[in-house]
């Protein structure tokens, strides 16, 4: 869904930028955004999820392996307690040679 309201976003500064909406607000509503959401983006703000990437640990290939892992223990009706979860987190950023 984020990247659905991003691409929105995107494309509502893009109708904003040539004229076709009077005001950002205008152009929020039209293409069922916030307001607030249009304006930091047009103040070339970021998602949270993007302007903290360059502090996750995982990148974002390692991230989607932990969570294929994740979804293949549950599909054996394995929990995965959080132990666990950190251990093989851990383990994917040693292996990667990350501090």
């Amino acid at each position: 869904m984020a990247n659905d309201t991003e691409s929105t976003a995107a494309e509502a500064l893009k109708d904003l930028k040539k004229g076709r909406f009077p005001s950002q607000r205008a152009a929020a509503r039209k293409h069922g955004l916030t307001q607030s959401l249009l304006r930091r983006r047009a103040k070339g703000v970021l998602p949270k999820q993007l302007a903290h990437q360059q502090e996750a640990r995982l990148g974002l290939k390692q991230e989607e392996e932990l969570v294929q892992w994740i979804l293949h223990l549950e599909a054996l009706g394995h929990p995965v307690p959080y132990s666990l979860l950190r251990d093989m987190a851990f383990r994917i950023v040693s292996t990667s040679g990350s501090s």
